[in-house]
């Protein structure tokens, strides 16, 4: 039987942090779900902890990119190639996902099996969940505004039909950075069918980590020009599917 939902995890030189994002959720005895880590050829003992702390599961893989594309897109993209998921969610490597996340997910897609994603309330934290008290959920009824303003929600905060996600065509793995802002942009901006489920908060994400795959300088040259090329881009896309009014010019 094949698992329901698919949790997606890029994984570059997390050694000291991997373990933790596994516990989180599958502490806990689970059916349904299969977790696939996609190392991106992790310079530290990342991927050998990973398979360590997932050797107790027969629905985990752990294996190193094979995409010759580096970054968390090509591996999240990978990864939901592989998947088997009728659903899936990503969740970066260093942060947590509660451990009624899925069930509760699951629970509320088979209320709405007409959408093509859900969005559910996520909390910042420093070393441990609570020790900010940062919410992170913006709910209102125009999230494409609240988006081209600053992003809305983050990318574990998405449970995703996964064949509405490869309609959509995935993450664009040339970004240097705001992958995850580009594709919810194109989603919301595409038409795709979501709703955002307020509630206890399900998933953590964790503040300023180091060694984020994505964590690169905001100034450096080469980010700037892919920044430009992104807007350039979102402009022609809202126009395209006729979201361009004066107040996104702004």
């Amino acid at each position: 039987m094949n698992p329901l939902v698919s949790v997606v995890v890029p994984l570059w030189n997390r050694e000291e942090l991997i373990e933790e994002t596994i516990s989180s959720f599958a502490n806990r005895p689970l059916h349904g779900w299969q977790l696939l880590i996609v190392d991106d050829h992790s310079t530290d003992r990342s991927y050998e902890v990973a398979k360590k702390a997932t050797e107790r599961f027969d629905n985990a893989l752990v294996w190193k990119r094979r995409s010759t594309n580096k970054g968390s897109p090509a591996c999240r993209n990978e990864g939901a190639h592989r998947s088997e998921g009728q659903y899936l969610i990503f969740l970066d490597s260093d942060d947590l996902l509660h451990q009624d996340c899925i069930p509760r997910r699951v629970e509320e897609f088979e209320k709405h099996t007409d959408l093509d994603f859900l969005v559910f309330p996520g909390e910042k934290f420093d070393s441990e969940p609570g020790d900010l008290g940062e919410r992170w959920f913006t709910r209102s009824d125009d999230s494409l505004n609240d988006f081209l303003n600053a992003p809305a929600w983050q990318t574990s905060a998405v449970i995703w039909l996964k064949s509405s996600f490869e309609k959509l065509g995935g993450f664009r793995e040339d970004l240097l950075s705001w992958q995850d802002w580009e594709l919810h942009v194109r989603a919301i901006a595409n038409g795709l069918s979501y709703r955002l489920i307020d509630g206890p908060d399900d998933h953590f994400f964790r503040r300023g980590h180091d060694s984020r795959i994505s964590k690169n300088s905001e100034v450096k040259i080469d980010h700037l020009r892919k920044r430009k090329e992104l807007f350039r881009d979102t402009i022609e896309l809202l126009k395209s599917t006729d979201n361009w009014n004066e107040s996104r010019q702004d």
